[in-house]
């Protein structure tokens, strides 16, 4: 079926290698990314669209594809450029798509298996058209009884699978940037072994529940692997405790892998009158990157020893001056040679002074 002017074909599949650096991604020149024959999929029919083809089409260049027009069977403008990202779309009702709903679109172009079978096809197919409408007479949104998504998935037997990836896809989709990245840690902070690092890394856009892997670097160069995951607020964080017998360097760096795109990837088309457009999903992005700083752990210093004091010696006997013969009666007490003497006093006579 020839496309007729301002129809709306759209193709999502997976088209470009994508170079993944430390922030973003960029996509790479596109060989030949036409279109070759269909692959796996499902042929449905329902009161008013006759046949339509719920499956992938193959892309000469690998992988696959999906037209989402339900009325174009053989898409045109195949010679295109390089792929790009797909920053806006408008559906058949002329109703402007959220960043969310493209990174929707986006997640689920990229939940295509590299080899589909029939009916994953048919829901990618199916739940991509929900996202973009691309019909103005149409509503292909399954949660809506009798509505035409609905009767397409009923029809395959498939519309418990659509609304479940339709439901992930929303969850799930990434707003991210690539680009921005938000890292709080104590790393300048802290001093002596056996003290905890704490540190976080907050990444825009990214949705609850995805991984996160922090690599601590210690002294001996040795690396360890803390996984945690992103909370509603886009963050993730860690706490290592450092060994308290160890002192010397440590370093933090954070890795994140499988994230979804952002956008579609999109590919010019060749008959730009005829208002086709085709979009091909990136493979999933990685990114990583080390925490500022760095957190230098020593040993307190030992504190210097007291230095001795005078020593005190004592000669003589330990015995009690209540020991010796007259102590009784009172004396007075001798010194010598710091032993300890009672000397008993005598009585003058007549009443007189007492004498020694």
């Amino acid at each position: 079926m020839k496309a007729k002017t301002l129809r709306i074909g759209v193709i999502l599949g997976l088209v470009a290698l994508v170079s993944l650096g430390g922030v973003g991604f960029t996509a790479t020149a596109g060989a030949d990314t036409g279109v070759g024959g269909r692959g796996p999929g499902m042929w449905v029919t329902w009161p008013g669209f006759p046949n339509m083809w719920a499956g992938v089409y193959k892309l000469t260049a690998g992988g696959y594809a999906i037209c989402v027009d339900p009325l174009l069977d053989s898409p045109e403008g195949t010679n295109s450029s390089d792929p790009y990202e797909l920053t806006s779309w408008r559906t058949g009702r002329g109703e402007e798509l959220t960043p969310e709903a493209l990174a929707a679109a986006a997640y689920i172009a990229a939940w295509l298996p590299a080899e589909p079978t029939n009916a994953q096809a048919a829901t990618v197919k199916l739940a991509l058209m929900a996202i973009l409408q691309p019909v103005a007479s149409a509503d292909f949104d399954p949660f809506k009884d009798g509505s035409d998504g609905y009767q397409a998935a009923q029809k395959l037997g498939l519309l418990t699978e659509v609304r479940d990836l339709l439901q992930l896809a929303r969850s799930r989709a990434v707003t991210w940037d690539g680009v921005t990245v938000e890292f709080t840690s104590n790393l300048d902070a802290i001093s002596k072994p056996g003290d905890v690092i704490t540190a976080s890394v907050k990444l825009p856009g990214l949705p609850a529940g995805y991984e996160v892997v922090f690599l601590v670097t210690k002294p001996d160069g040795a690396t360890v692997r803390v996984t945690a995951v992103t909370d509603d607020r886009s963050t993730a964080a860690l706490s290592y405790a450092t060994a308290p017998d160890v002192e010397g360097t440590y370093t933090v760096s954070y890795q994140v892998e499988a994230v979804p795109p952002r956008y579609p990837l999109a590919i010019d088309p060749a008959k730009p009158e005829i208002q086709m457009m085709f979009i091909a999903s990136a493979p999933l992005r990685k990114a990583g990157a080390a925490f500022p700083g760095h957190a230098q752990l020593r040993f307190p210093p030992t504190p210097p020893k007291p230095k001795p004091g005078p020593e005190i010696h004592t000669g003589g006997s330990a015995v009690p001056a209540a020991g010796f013969p007259g102590a009784a009666l009172g004396g007075l007490l001798a010194l010598a040679g710091l032993g300890l003497w009672l000397v008993p006093r005598r009585r003058a006579a007549h009443g007189g002074r007492p004498s020694l």
